[in-house]
C-alpha cells in the first residue's frame, strides 16, 4: 500500500467532509511508454493506441493501463491536507478510465459531491436530471478547466478514482 498526496477544490473538500464525495475525476495528461492519450481507444477488454493504424503491438491490457495511474491502484491511499491543519485519508476502492462526457447518472447523483440545482420537475426526466445534476457539474468543471484540452467540450480521457474514507483529522 502506497500513500500519495492529492489536492481538491475547497468545494469538493466540503463535500468530502459531508460524506457526499466518494469519487474524483482526474485528466490523464500522458501515458508513459504508450503514446498520446488522444489516440486511446477501448477494444473489448483491452485498450489500444491507434497511432495511424491498429496492430497487435499497440494493444494494452486493462490491468497494465490502470497500473500506470500515478494516483495509485486499488488499495493505495490518497491524503488531502486541509487548510488550517488536519488531513483526510481515503483508500482507493476502484479505478477506471473513461471520457469526461461519459459520466453516469449514478456517479453524478451519488459520488461526485456536486450539489444539485433546485429545479421545478417537468414531464421530461432527462431534462430534470440535466438541469439538476449535469449542468451544475459542467459549470464546476468549466471553473476548473475553462478552455483547452481539459475542458468539457474537449471531452478528455480521465482516471475515475473511487474512494472510501479511512482517516479524518480535522483541526
Amino acid at each position: 500500500m502506497t500513500e500519495r498526496p492529492i489536492t481538491y477544490h475547497p468545494q469538493m473538500i466540503q463535500a468530502r467532509l459531508a460524506g457526499k464525495k466518494s469519487q474524483t475525476r482526474r485528466v490523464i495528461n500522458k501515458l508513459l511508454h504508450w503514446g498520446d492519450i488522444a489516440d486511446l481507444r477501448q477494444i473489448g477488454d483491452n485498450w489500444a493506441f491507434s497511432a495511424g493504424h491498429m496492430c497487435r503491438e499497440n494493444f494494452i491490457p486493462t490491468a497494465s493501463l490502470l497500473a500506470s495511474c500515478h494516483y495509485g491502484c486499488v488499495g493505495d491511499r490518497l491524503r488531502t491536507q486541509l487548510e488550517g491543519g488536519g488531513s483526510i485519508v481515503d483508500e482507493i476502492t476502484g479505478l477506471r478510465v473513461e471520457r469526461l462526457q461519459d459520466i453516469s447518472h449514478e456517479d453524478l447523483m451519488l459520488h461526485e459531491g456536486i450539489m444539485p440545482a433546485d429545479v421545478t420537475p417537468t414531464d421530461d426526466p432527462w431534462k430534470d436530471f440535466r438541469d439538476a445534476y449535469l449542468e451544475p457539474f459542467i459549470r464546476f468543471w468549466n471553473i476548473l478547466y475553462p478552455e483547452g484540452p481539459k475542458s468539457w467540450p474537449a471531452n478528455p480521457w480521465l482516471w475515475v478514482i473511487s474512494t472510501k474514507p479511512v482517516e479524518m483529522e480535522v483541526t
